[in-house]
């Protein structure tokens, strides 16, 4: 059996791709949706909660319950590394790196910092012509 020709293997590729992105996007438009009616029933079902001084309503179908979700933020980063710093506790933060900041400081210096791995994968991209 003959090999495919070049052209005709990345001509699949890009229709491969943009059928892909189309679906990606019909699903984000319904996912969207869906989402926006949860909420709509979250906001009811928290406002009779509210209104009904309880916890949660239980149900043949399910239990809707009142949750406390805790989310932080900080409002001046440069205090905060500071803080971070004098009190020795860098288990504030997420364990990962920014790829692009390492990459940048690898091109500035000529070195990777300490202690950090770099892997470089040889990989395949197909741009449109």
């Amino acid at each position: 059996m003959p090999s495919p020709k070049i052209d005709t293997v990345i001509e699949k590729f890009v229709e491969l791709r943009d059928k892909r992105t189309e679906l990606k996007r019909e699903f984000e438009t319904a996912d969207f949706k869906l989402k926006q009616a949860q909420e709509k029933i979250e906001g009811f079902l928290l406002q009779k909660l509210n209104a009904d001084k309880v916890e949660s309503f239980k149900t043949a179908a399910g239990t809707a319950y009142i949750s406390n979700e805790t989310r932080v933020s900080c409002a001046d980063w440069p205090s905060f590394y500071q803080w971070v710093i004098a009190n020795q506790r860098p288990d504030v933060f997420e364990k990962r790196l920014t790829n692009k900041v390492i990459i940048e400081y690898e091109e500035e210096t000529g070195a990777l910092p300490p202690y950090v791995n770099k892997m470089v994968e040889r990989v395949v991209r197909v741009r449109r012509t």
